[in-house]
């Protein structure tokens, strides 16, 4: 019952990923879509243009420290 839900609930993220950014979705910009750093940039930013936006270097640092630097 628990894989159920757990895998009902990653399509949900999933489906709710794509329209917010399809992009990101379809094209595996993270080797983990549920891994700490993919998770921290879902969650911090709004939309792509904010991650496009930002300072690259910043974002470098960010998903470096939200991924434990991997």
């Amino acid at each position: 019952f628990a894989v159920q839900n757990l895998t009902r609930e990653k399509q949900r993220f999933m489906n709710y990923l794509f329209m917010k950014c399809s992009g990101l979705a379809q094209e595996k910009t993270f080797s983990n879509t549920f891994g700490k750093a993919a998770l921290a940039v879902f969650e911090e930013f709004e939309t792509p243009d904010d991650i496009a936006n930002m300072d690259i270097d910043q974002l470098a640092s960010f998903i470096a420290q939200k991924g434990n630097n991997r």
